[in-house]
């Protein structure tokens, strides 16, 4: 899985870099298969700071997104998002197709 971290109108601190790449990483943990992970980290104004998070995984693109005022929070709700997708996503690959049932005087 490839990891990239970008940062929008600041440079980040080593730990709030860490800490975005260990939540990316964490991902794994829920699904196989991811190809990459996009980190978006974005200094809006003085008091909003926004995370992005953009995960593609087999065939699907995955957006999460917080923004609050501290990136360590934003970072927590944005990849909160995403693990609440990927669980969505889990239950509809393994849901049943259904069919419909003739009766074979149907025809």
């Amino acid at each position: 899985m490839q990891v990239k971290v970008t940062a929008r109108h600041f440079e980040p601190r080593p730990s709030l870099h860490d800490a975005a790449v260990a939540a990316a990483e964490s991902f794994d943990k829920f699904v196989d298969g991811i190809i990459s992970v996009d980190v978006i980290m974005s200094l809006e104004t003085e008091t909003s700071k926004m995370v992005e998070f953009i995960m593609h995984v087999h065939g699907h693109t995955l957006v999460g997104r917080a923004e609050t005022d501290d990136f360590f929070k934003s970072i927590a709700e944005a990849s909160d998002n995403i693990e609440r997708q990927i669980r969505k996503m889990k239950t509809k690959e393994h849901r049943p197709i259904r069919t419909a049932q003739h009766d074979s005087n149907d025809f």
